[in-house]
C-alpha cells in the first residue's frame, strides 16, 4: 500500500522517537512491511517523497489515440479490428490495445466472434 508523504513523515518521526514499526502499522492500518519499506527508503534517500514511477512506454502516441477516437466516432459500426487497421502497419498495435485506448476515453466496442478469430 502506498502512504502519503504526510503519513511517511509521521512514521519516520514516531519510529525515531521510539515507537515500533509494528505499532505504526497498526495505527495507519497497513502492513508492517509497508512501514519497513518507508523507513528503508528514508534511510537511503533522507526524504519521504516517492520517486515517480517509470512504467512501461505506451505503444501508441496521443495523436494515434486521438485519430482512433475520432475515427470511431465517425464510424460507430466498425469493430475494434477494423478500427485498428488504418494505423496497424505503422505502430503495430493489437486489437486489445485499441479496445483499451477507446475504453480510456469512454467508448466501448462490442466484441464479436469475428474480432477474436482475426
Amino acid at each position: 500500500m502506498v502512504l502519503s508523504a504526510e503519513d511517511c513523515a509521521k512514521t519516520v518521526a514516531l519510529v525515531e522517537d521510539g515507537r515500533s514499526p509494528r505499532y505504526m502499522a497498526r495505527v495507519l492500518n497497513v502492513s508492517h512491511f509497508t512501514i519497513q519499506k518507508v523507513l528503508a527508503h528514508f534511510r537511503e534517500t533522507g526524504r519521504n517523497i516517492r520517486k515517480p514511477g517509470c512504467g512501461r512506454n505506451r505503444k501508441t502516441t496521443a495523436n494515434d489515440d486521438r485519430f482512433r477516437f475520432l475515427n470511431t466516432l465517425r464510424n460507430r459500426h466498425l469493430t475494434s479490428v477494423e478500427t485498428k487497421n488504418p494505423l496497424c502497419k505503422v505502430c503495430g498495435t493489437e486489437m486489445w490495445t485499441v479496445r483499451r485506448r477507446l475504453r480510456e476515453v469512454g467508448l466501448k466496442l462490442d466484441l464479436s466472434y469475428s474480432d477474436v478469430t482475426e
